[in-house]
């Protein structure tokens, strides 16, 4: 677990994230769930490409739908930082998943 919470590449990544988080709590809304996260590498932007690590295997890799602190959308967060990240047709969240954010290839 330490080599992902580092931030380290496996064989398949080319480039190294630009943020890391772990999720610490789980929070339902009325259409889907929403990923109570906390920054513990570089920054999680609203434009990253993400993926989310659960039990060492990727299970989702795509766009944030919406990245909030409190009830405020925000655009980035940054290591220490907290934030609330809902995805699209995503709500398999377990308390201690990483996300891995990375710049959106061009």
């Amino acid at each position: 677990i330490s080599a992902l919470e580092n931030g380290n590449k496996s064989r398949n990544e080319k480039t190294d994230p630009t943020g890391i988080g772990i999720v610490k709590a789980i929070f339902p809304t009325s259409k889907t769930f929403v990923a109570g996260v906390l920054v513990t590498k570089g920054t999680i932007t609203k434009k990253s490409l993400i993926h989310i690590i659960q039990e060492l295997k990727t299970i989702y890799t795509g766009e944030i739908k919406s990245l909030k602190r409190g009830k405020e959308d925000i655009s980035e967060a940054h290591y220490g930082s907290e934030c609330g990240i809902c995805l699209p047709n995503f709500a398999a969240w377990k308390i201690g998943d990483f996300i891995h954010a990375f710049d959106h290839p061009l």
